[in-house]
């Protein structure tokens, strides 16, 4: 088996590191304090977990590898072996007053959960935590010596937990279960203990038998004066159950009193809920009021809508062309037609008067000479005709101006163009200003939504009236309606509680008829008639109970005086009934004597086997030694080149040699020797322990006191036990394990 992969999520201080091995030998370089201990010490904490215990006020191994940011520890391993890889999990978290964890083994390829409830280490490695520590786990700074504390029980279970057939330990859970069924360890079970425990039972019985006459004279003695007892407790309770039957009485004449007070107080509540409207009907009306608000609101936007409209529009629009400017316009079209026409006529006339003055000029001239008279009036004539003619032509130009600013006024050609043209205007004012243009619409919804905002006041109005008076405002009036129809549904609400609170009280004490309520009467006044009514009457809630209590004391003490007396009557009868003879006591006494002779005898058998068996378990494991040996004898040769060969295993695995003949202690070795050593009597555990699938061995600084030769031969070994199936990670601060691994080996840097 190998690991493949090493995962860190957190521990101690490394967090967030993966690691991939590979199958044989793998060197994990790191200087001090990169994490190489806490790597290694991962790998025990993935198998086994961490001790929450300190050793000899040493740090715990929680304090020291849970992490003090996350305050966990936490990881995965992928661990290949045989044909299956298994992804092994586990969480730790550590708070100041517990401890949680959760472990898991999957199978990688099928993603079943393997080995529920079991150690990961017990599981997959078949070895115990301390086996761990002293086979494949070499700690940093030490000998690399071995606790043989439990180490040859653990080596013991490993070889034999895979045949049943040839294991002492199921012989001895076998003679053990047997052992259990005759007697327990503690001496409290079995069927011995429960031979004495009858015998005892019966040796007591006989006892008793003995003393059975004494006893049944005793108990009818007993029976006459429970009699008497009896009797006396049944007078006392009677006498108290008169006085508390009156005090009841009494009591329910009160309770109809309180009940006909609150029937009263009911019918005046209801009488004055049913003054008021409901409350469905009062917030329907509400509901109706704000509506009338909301619609006349919306009224009055649309209306202040379409006034902004009608506003807009009269910027836009030519203005209304009045009578006035209609006459102004026509005014205007007759003085250039006038005008035209003036200016032609006095054109004309003119033209002709210029001609015949002219001509008038040429016969004053002609005439002259004949006759200065006709001359003279001929020359006078043309005179006139001449200023004439000058006049009309002034008054021509001017007619003709009059036209032609007309015209520019119009910007017109014509007399008819600018007909044309005020026609044309009144025609376009009339058109946009008609009931079908959008002016005339406007106008039409002004109409329509002012009346729709009025009609809505009113509905207001009507609606806010059935809670207060009229007011002038509307808004003002809706507010104090909605205000007053707040304040009314409030005193109904707080009617109704109060109804509601009275009617709860009437159900609880519930309802009486005529008859009952005059027997509850006639039944007060029949026990105020009594001595025990009268005494009722005067006693207070305290004293009734304390009645009540001496009257259940006396019922109750009677009751059990009655229970005793028919215990004492069924114990006399069974004592008379049931007479064993001491005679068959003692027969039964003997036969138990016999069984219990014959149970101790196969017991101590047990016993004795249970000793044979651990004997020859013993033995089994000291033939194992050997082997350990010589496998251990055969590495540390190859590590010394030969000047170490034979070495000596004691049962607690202390090491030995013999120099010159001599047997001296491993410790009389060189440091480096003496770890070369160790470290060769834990691979020989593993090959004989392991010799089909061995675990991984882990190195952690081992290797700190042995030379850089035998260093060499070292990983040389381990190197070549990785070809055979054994992976080694050694974790380094030095560089020396790189520089002599094989080209093969990986280097790992931390």
């Amino acid at each position: 088996m190998y690991i493949k992969t090493i995962h860190i999520d957190s521990f101690g201080g490394v967090r967030g590191t993966t690691l991939e091995l590979s199958k044989g030998l793998n060197i994990i370089e790191g200087g001090n304090e990169s994490g190489k201990s806490s790597v290694a010490m991962f790998i025990k904490f993935i198998f086994y977990g961490l001790s929450g215990r300190g050793v000899d006020g040493a740090m715990s191994e929680r304090r020291r590898y849970v992490n003090w940011e996350t305050g966990s520890a936490a990881g995965y391993i992928i661990l290949v072996k045989g044909d299956v890889t298994y992804r092994i999990s586990r969480e730790l978290y550590v708070s100041d007053d517990a401890a949680r964890e959760r472990v898991s083994i999957i199978n990688e390829e099928t993603g079943e959960k393997m080995f529920k409830g079991e150690v990961p280490g017990m599981a997959l490695l078949r070895m115990p935590e301390q086996m761990f520590y002293n086979s494949v786990f070499v700690r940093q700074l030490s000998d690399a010596s071995i606790d043989g504390t439990g180490m040859s029980e653990a080596i013991e279970n490993i070889l034999y937990s895979g045949d049943e057939e040839v294991s002492t330990r199921r012989a001895v859970e076998r003679l053990e279960k047997t052992r259990k069924v005759l007697l327990h360890k503690n001496g409290n079970g079995g069927r011995i203990y429960d031979i004495r425990r009858e015998k005892a039972r019966l040796e007591a019985e006989l006892k008793e038998a003995m003393v059975k006459n004494a006893e049944i004279m005793d108990i009818e003695s007993a029976v006459a004066d429970s009699n008497e007892l009896i009797a006396s407790r049944e007078r006392n309770a009677a006498h108290l159950d008169e006085i508390v039957s009156s005090y009841d009485k009494l009591r329910k004449l009160d309770a109809l009193t309180e009940l006909e007070k609150l029937e009263s107080e009911q019918n005046k509540l209801k009488a004055m809920l049913e003054g008021y409207r409901t409350v469905e009907e009062i917030e329907r009306d509400c509901d109706e009021l704000r509506g009338f608000a909301a619609k006349r609101r919306e009224a009055e936007m649309k209306l202040r809508s379409v006034r902004v409209n009608i506003n807009t529009l009269d910027k836009t629009l030519p203005p209304p062309i009045s009578e006035e400017e209609k006459e102004r316009d026509r005014m205007d079209v007759a003085i250039a037609r006038a005008a035209l026409a003036k200016k032609k006529s006095c054109f004309g006339f003119s033209l002709a008067l210029y001609i015949l003055a002219v001509f008038c000029g040429a016969g004053a001239a002609f005439l002259f000479s004949i006759d200065k008279s006709l001359a003279m009036i001929a020359g006078g004539a043309a005179a006139v005709m001449l200023v004439v003619a000058t006049i009309l032509l002034g008054v021509s130009i001017s007619s003709l101006k009059r036209h032609n600013s007309i015209l520019d006024k119009w910007n017109a050609m014509s007399a008819d163009e600018v007909e044309f043209m005020g026609q044309e205007k009144i025609r376009v004012s009339e058109m946009l200003r008609s009931e079908d243009s959008e002016y005339g619409k406007l106008h039409r919804d002004e109409i329509a939504y002012n009346n729709e905002r009025e009609a809505f006041i009113l509905c207001q109005r009507e609606a806010a009236a059935k809670f207060v008076d009229e007011a002038p405002d509307t808004d003002t009036m809706t507010e104090n309606a909605l205000a007053a129809a707040a304040a009314t549904v409030r005193e109904i609400n707080i009617f109704t509680r109060e109804y509601d609170t009275v009617s709860g009280k009437l159900s609880v004490m519930g309802t009486k008829t005529d008859e009952e309520r005059a027997e509850i009467r006639n039944a007060a006044a029949a026990a105020l008639e009594t001595q025990a009514g009268i005494t009722a009457s005067e006693m207070n809630r305290a004293e009734y109970e304390k009645t009540v209590r001496d009257r259940g004391f006396f019922l109750s003490t009677a009751d059990a005086q009655r229970r005793r007396h028919t215990e004492l009557e069924k114990k006399l009868g069974a004592l008379s009934a049931t007479a064993v003879s001491p005679a068959e006591i003692a027969e039964k006494i003997a036969e138990l004597d016999k069984e219990y002779k014959e149970s101790t005898e196969k017991y101590n058998a047990i016993a004795l086997a249970l000793e044979t068996i651990v004997k020859a378990g013993e033995n089994l494991r000291a033939s194992l030694l050997p082997r350990i040996v010589g496998e251990a004898g055969a590495l540390l040769g190859a590590f010394t080149e030969g000047k170490y060969t034979g070495l000596g295993v004691d049962r607690n695995f202390n090491m030995s040699y013999a120099p010159g003949g001599y047997t001296r202690e491993a410790d009389y070795m060189s440091a480096g020797t003496r770890d070369a050593a160790y470290l060769s009597l834990r691979s020989a555990l593993m090959k004989v322990l392991f010799p089909g699938d061995a675990p991984m061995a882990v190195y952690d600084e081992s290797f700190a006191r042995i030379d850089e030769d035998r260093l060499g031969r070292l990983l040389s070994i381990l190197s070549a036990a990785g070809e055979e199936g054994i992976q080694s990670l050694v974790f380094t601060c030095r560089t020396i394990e790189g520089k002599k691994r094989g080209s093969d080996t990986p280097v790992i840097k931390l």
